[in-house]
């Protein structure tokens, strides 16, 4: 039985996923907190926000919302971020791009 704060995750994600307009998942290992911090800030300019959730509570919202996630669950092992662009499905991308460059 899932734990009420793994269902109230769900239920955040479940929000941004239907809100989004495109989504991203990057792996974050080694990025510190001010870099992070500077990323977040960056996002939030773009009309985007990146997250860190569960894999496990983010498939469970992606499926949830129709998406097919056989694809998907190869790629999602270790630590990874979610960037959910809610304005334009692209800037946020090229922003994060930019960032890691």
């Amino acid at each position: 039985m899932p734990n009420l704060k793994n269902k109230q995750e769900v239920t955040v994600l479940l929000d941004k996923v239907a809100k989004a307009k495109s989504i991203v998942v990057t792996e974050y290992p080694g990025l510190k907190a001010n870099l992070s911090n500077d990323l977040r800030a960056k996002m939030k300019e773009l009309g985007a926000e990146i997250t860190v959730a569960k894999n496990t509570l983010l498939k469970i919202a992606l499926k949830e919302k129709g998406y097919d996630t056989t694809e998907i669950a190869k790629d999602l092992k270790g630590a990874n971020a979610t960037l959910f662009s809610y304005k334009d499905p692209v800037e946020a991308i090229r922003g994060l791009f930019e960032f890691v460059k």
